[in-house]
C-alpha cells in the first residue's frame, strides 16, 4: 500500500478497508470541530460511510484522479489530506485537508501540505495547485498563506460557494513560484523547526 513518510514521525498512507472504523472514530470524535466547515461530516454516520469513502479513494488512486491519504503521527490516525480534482491535461489539482482538534497548532498540516506540493510539482509535473477555504475558517486559510499561495478569487453566493452557501477563498500556487518560495526545504521533511499550524 502507498505510504509516504514525512520526517521521522509523520506518514501519509493510502487508506485500506481495515481503516474504516478508525477513520470514522476520528471523524466522530471531532464532529463538532469539523462540521462547521466540511459538509460531508453530517453524512458520515458510521464506519460503513467511511468504508464507502475509502473505496472511492482507492478507485481515484487507481484512475490517477485523486490521492486521498491518511495522516498518521507515530502510527495514530490524526487526519486526512488529499491531492484531488487532478486534471492532467491542464496540469492542475487541488489540495484539501482536515486534522483532529487536539493536533492543531503542531505544524502537521503545514508539513503535509508542503510535501504534497513538492510531489505535485517535482514528481507529478503539475503546473498549479489550488486550495479552497471557507472565508471564515482562519485556521484553514493560515496554511496556504503560510506557504506562499496567492489569492486568485473568491466564490460567493449559493451557486458558487460551498454546500452551505458560504463564501470561499481560492488560493493558488504555481510550479514556477514554488521553486522560489520553497527555498531550502528538502522533500519529505516539511516545515522547518518552529513552523506551526493554527
Amino acid at each position: 500500500m502507498f505510504q509516504y513518510p514525512i520526517g521521522s514521525e509523520i506518514v501519509l498512507a493510502l487508506p485500506g478497508r481495515g481503516d474504516a472504523q478508525r477513520l470514522f472514530a476520528q471523524v466522530d470524535a471531532n464532529r463538532e470541530h469539523l462540521a462547521p466547515w466540511l459538509p460531508w461530516v453530517e453524512e458520515t454516520r458510521g464506519a460503513a460511510d467511511s468504508a464507502v469513502f475509502i473505496e472511492e479513494a482507492q478507485r481515484g488512486f487507481v484512475a490517477r484522479r485523486a490521492l486521498h491519504l491518511l495522516v498518521l503521527v507515530d502510527g495514530e490516525l490524526v487526519g486526512l489530506t488529499s491531492l484531488h480534482a487532478i486534471e492532467w491535461g491542464m496540469g492542475r489539482a487541488c489540495i484539501g485537508y482536515w486534522i483532529a482538534g487536539p493536533r492543531q497548532g503542531r505544524g502537521t498540516i503545514t508539513r503535509t501540505t508542503r510535501s504534497l506540493l513538492h510531489s505535485a510539482f517535482c514528481d507529478l509535473g503539475l503546473s498549479r495547485v489550488r486550495i479552497h477555504c471557507a472565508e471564515g475558517n482562519a485556521r484553514s486559510r493560515a496554511i496556504p498563506e503560510r506557504l506562499g499561495f496567492r489569492v486568485v478569487g473568491r466564490e460567493g453566493g449559493l451557486a458558487e460557494a460551498d454546500a452551505r452557501g458560504r463564501a470561499m477563498v481560492v488560493y493558488e500556487m504555481r510550479a514556477r513560484d514554488w521553486g522560489r518560495v520553497s527555498g531550502a526545504f528538502r522533500p519529505g521533511v516539511g516545515a522547518p523547526d518552529g513552523a506551526r499550524d493554527r
